[in-house]
């Protein structure tokens, strides 16, 4: 018996990978002829993508001849290992990638665009939805907003993306936000009276707080400005307004006036940042911080006063409508908080004067200001100064006369912590 030996081991593999594409080939016309004999009924057939995600899969629906199916999302090896051995597979397989060219894979495949559609966006980020009423938000790899014009406004590297969205055609103001209805809930008691303003100052004296500053007292060293100026509180329908008697601007005034009759020199800005479109709002407010600045060397504390936005269907609603009002001395107030960029490479100083300004407001009316939030990207111009604030007064779940008694408040807190620092 004789026993014959191949050399060339290659003509084996060859040969297995021919039997394996002829059982595959085999295999595919079975069940396509399996298919062609239930004309009876409708039929949905699933050929899953081998991706490792199962949506991303093309549906196939023979009813009445009529053959649909849903797109995916990249080119997939095996689809084309079997568009070689089944013509209707590769021709959905070139329907879905005839335009595609080598570039374009590769960039589908390792520049990672991330898509958020509008339910993750209204629960996560309500801030944006409330500007916004598209259904996909697409960001790049580096996480900004894709598809920025080239107007030198949107220039400014100091333009935010989660909480300024750029939005080229204009926007829907807030969306599905809901403003507080007639019938008001049970506001929070604060959970203590509060300590006195000659305690307070006392207190302070020995806590740790930001470096001094000096500044001179005959001249305006606080400036308070709005990057958001028409944001408003009901009864305002529509959430936004120019009339500063329901916007953040008349709140800016509130809190200006409070400062003077206790004496501090206060430059108050009411310009409309956000006009002529929300695009560009703090690429404006950072023209006229410059611009300010350079007029008045003095200025020292940068104060952007703002209105928060819930949006009605967002998963911590409730939560938020709870604790958007308190009552001190019999009267409804509205809660407020300050908001720290993470982007702002003067990061560490800002959190220090936001958790000093909360903690003086603490021993005065607990329960006033919320505790700072430190948002995951932007920088909302504050390395213009260490001692920034962006201080978010209310809410659209609140009125504004409860945010005027804030107001007032606020501009006593701010008198307490700033002679605290000054010198």
């Amino acid at each position: 018996m004789r026993v014959y030996y191949i050399k060339d081991r290659s003509i084996i593999y060859i040969l297995t990978a021919i039997i394996c594409l002829v059982i595959i080939f085999i295999g595919v016309k079975i069940i396509s002829n399996l298919q062609s004999e239930e004309t009876t009924q409708k039929t949905v057939d699933v050929v899953e993508v081998f991706t490792g995600n199962k949506e991303n899969s093309i549906v196939i629906d023979e009813s009445e001849d009529n053959i649909e199916y849903q797109s995916i999302e990249e080119p997939n090896f095996f689809m084309m290992v079997l568009g070689k051995s089944n013509a209707f597979i590769r021709s959905i397989y070139n329907e879905k990638y005839k335009n595609s060219d080598l570039l374009s894979r590769l960039k589908q495949t390792y520049m990672i665009d991330l898509e958020i559609d509008q339910k993750i966006l209204k629960t996560q980020l309500p801030a944006i939805v409330s500007m916004t009423n598209f259904d996909n938000v697409k960001l790049g790899n580096r996480l900004s907003i894709a598809n920025r014009s080239s107007n030198k406004a949107n220039s400014y590297e100091e333009l935010e993306t989660f909480n300024e969205l750029e939005v080229e055609s204009g926007y829907s103001p807030l969306g599905n936000i809901a403003f507080v209805d007639d019938k008001y809930e049970e506001a929070i008691p604060t959970s203590a009276a509060g300590i006195s303003r000659d305690e307070a100052m006392k207190a302070i004296e020995s806590m740790a707080k930001p470096k001094a500053i000096s500044v001179e007292s005959n001249k305006p060293y606080v400036m308070i400005y709005h990057t958001h100026a028409t944001e408003a509180y009901a009864p305002v329908s529509g959430a936004r307004s120019e009339d500063k008697k329901y916007n953040v601007v008349g709140i800016g005034d509130m809190i200006s006036e409070e400062l003077n009759k206790r004496g501090h020199e206060v430059n108050h800005v009411e310009n409309y940042h956000d006009q002529p479109s929300y695009t560009g709002s703090y690429g404006r407010s950072l023209s006229t911080i410059k611009s300010q600045l350079k007029k008045e060397k003095n200025l020292k504390v940068l104060i952007d006063v703002h209105r928060d936005g819930v949006a009605s269907d967002a998963s911590y609603y409730d939560k938020a409508k709870k604790e958007s009002v308190i009552e001190i001395d019999g009267k409804r107030v509205a809660t407020f908080f300050m908001v720290v960029g993470n982007d702002t490479p003067n990061r560490d100083k800002i959190v220090q004067f936001s958790n000093y300004i909360k903690t003086v407001s603490d021993m005065l009316y607990p329960g006033l200001c919320r505790k700072p939030v430190m948002k995951p990207y932007g920088k909302f111009n504050q390395y213009m100064s260490d001692y920034t604030l962006l201080i978010e007064v209310g809410s659209n779940l609140n009125t504004i006369e409860e945010t005027r008694e804030t107001a007032k408040l606020i501009g006593e807190v701010l008198d307490i912590a700033l002679r605290g620092i000054t010198q």
